[in-house]
């Protein structure tokens, strides 16, 4: 599976794109402004996480990774119905272009796998200055409806 535009190659991740993905992760994590630090053996792990457990995909522009999807896939809770779920999701603002392409990829990378939902996330930390959700107003452009909010708690 290798999508090819004229200026850009979708395809899935291999090993060979750990260096990019960590590169690409760290900016992805600067840009959501999260408080917790980032850590490369981390992103290794999830990685490989997802190598068994659903896919990556990288988008590249003249031949260098430039952004990137990961999805796990597994069933719904309490349903046989196969989903994949967003783990991260980036593209270099440079390129930022490039996002509608690699989620339609995402999306029939899923399909191919036997999914019939895609599940995307917005992080309330990547509001832009106005506090427009753009990654939401995306993921409705593209025919997603908001399914649930997630909540989350620091524990002492």
């Amino acid at each position: 599976m290798v999508q090819a535009h004229t200026h850009h190659v979708i395809r899935l991740a291999d090993e060979l794109d750990l260096p990019h993905l960590v590169a690409l992760g760290e900016m992805f994590w600067d840009q959501a402004g999260l408080d917790d630090p980032y850590d490369m053996d981390s992103v290794v792990n999830v990685f490989t996480s997802l190598q068994e457990n659903g896919y990556v995909l990288v988008a590249e522009a003249q031949g260098m990774p430039v952004g990137f999807i990961g999805m796990i896939v597994g069933d719904l809770s309490f349903s046989p119905t196969k989903s994949a779920t967003e783990l991260a999701f980036f593209v270099w603002p440079k390129h930022k272009g490039l996002g509608v392409s690699l989620l339609r990829e995402a999306e029939a990378e899923a399909k191919r796998r036997g999914c019939r939902y895609v599940h995307m996330m917005s992080l309330e930390s990547m509001r832009d200055d106005a506090g427009v959700d753009r990654a939401g107003r995306l993921y409705e452009r593209m025919g997603y409806t908001p399914s649930e909010r997630v909540f989350r708690k620091e524990l002492p």
